[in-house]
């Protein structure tokens, strides 16, 4: 944090795909000690998240990834070892403690269809004390940001105002924490 001159106090992620899988389960995975080996004594917590197109749920009722991903992610099928796919699936981790999120999703994603990003931020805010922010874009398919556009900008647009608003709320709840 001090080379790139960040607050290492204030730890936002993002990631799309199977990136934005991986950031929403370690943002709501920092207390499960299984998942840090060698660091189980560091504080692993993020305080923002932004998941691009993830794949939230490799449960069976998440049927339709179930098929391209078991075999790629997992030793057994759903079906053998269902409590290995609840422990890797974000949508199962959902808990009142998590950072704020903002998911985005395009409309006509074939690979990850947006009804599991859809599922994923109403459970999320039906427990969060957190802001959870769902964008479903028109028209746009998976990994749509790759190249530059006018979409892409605007996307780029809101994850920034996203990230200020919550480096702002962060501080404001650290500074009436740490005032006498």
């Amino acid at each position: 944090a001090e080379e790139y001159g960040a607050d290492p106090d204030f730890i936002a992620i993002c990631g799309g795909s199977a990136g934005g899988h991986l950031v929403a389960l370690a943002a709501l995975t920092a207390d499960d000690d299984s998942l840090q080996p060698g660091f189980e004594e560091a504080d692993c917590s993020v305080q923002a998240v932004v998941p691009f197109y993830g794949v939230f749920g490799l449960t069976e009722r998440n049927a339709e990834m179930l098929d391209l991903l078991d075999p790629l992610m997992f030793p057994a099928p759903v079906a053998v070892d269902p409590e290995t796919h609840r422990a890797y699936s974000p949508i199962e981790r959902v808990h009142e403690g998590a950072p704020p999120f903002l998911i985005v999703q395009g409309s006509l994603d074939v690979l990850v269809p947006p009804e599991g990003g859809r599922t994923f931020a109403a459970e999320l805010r039906a427990v969060s004390s957190e802001p959870v922010l769902y964008v479903e874009l028109e028209g746009a398919q998976h990994a749509f940001d790759v190249f530059m556009s006018p979409r892409t900008r605007r996307s780029l647009d809101w994850v920034e105002r996203f990230l200020d608003a919550s480096v702002l709320r962060f501080r404001r709840r650290t500074a009436d924490t740490v005032a006498p």
